[in-house]
C-alpha cells in the first residue's frame, strides 16, 4: 500500500507541475496572440483550471484512501472535466470579453497534459502488483478454501 501511496503523490505533483505550467503559458500565448481578450481568456482557463486541478488532486487522495471506490472516481474525474471544458466554453460565448478561442485551447492543452502526467507519473511508479480484498473475490457456498 506504501507503493500506491507514493505513486498517488508523485501523480499529485506532476498534476500541479502539469497545471502552473500551462498556466502560465496561457497566459502568455494569450496575451501574444490575442491581446486583452486572450489575456482574460487565458486567466479564465487558468481559474476553471484550478478547480479541476484541486478535483484531480482530491480524486487522486480518494483512490489511495478507499482503493475500492477507484474506478468511479477516476470515471466522475474524467466527467468533471468535460463539465469544466463545457461550462468554460459556454462562458466565452456569454461574455465578449473572453476569447473563445484562446479559452477552448488553453482548457483543452491543459487537461490533456495534466492527464498524460498523471498518466506518467503513475506508469513510472511501477507498482507491484494490487491484491484485492478477500470479500471481494467470489465465493460458492460451501466451498472450502
Amino acid at each position: 500500500m506504501e507503493q500506491v501511496r507514493r505513486a498517488m503523490a508523485a501523480a499529485r505533483k506532476a498534476v500541479l507541475v502539469s497545471y502552473l505550467a500551462t498556466s502560465i503559458l496561457g497566459l502568455i500565448g494569450g496575451q501574444v496572440w490575442r491581446g486583452r481578450p486572450g489575456l482574460i481568456a487565458a486567466l479564465v482557463a487558468a481559474a476553471i483550471g484550478a478547480v479541476l486541478c484541486l478535483a484531480t488532486m482530491a480524486v487522486n487522495y480518494y483512490g489511495v484512501k478507499y482503493p475500492d471506490y477507484i474506478a468511479p472516481a477516476l470515471g466522475g474525474g474524467m466527467l468533471l472535466k468535460l463539465v469544466a471544458l463545457a461550462v468554460g466554453l459556454c462562458l466565452s460565448r456569454r461574455f465578449v470579453c473572453i476569447d473563445t478561442v484562446v479559452l477552448g485551447i488553453t482548457l483543452t492543452v491543459m487537461i490533456v497534459v495534466t492527464m498524460f502526467a498523471e498518466t506518467v507519473a503513475l506508469v513510472r511508479s511501477r507498482i507491484a502488483y494490487v491484491d484485492p480484498k478477500a470479500q471481494l473475490a467470489p465465493t460458492l457456498e460451501g466451498e472450502d478454501r
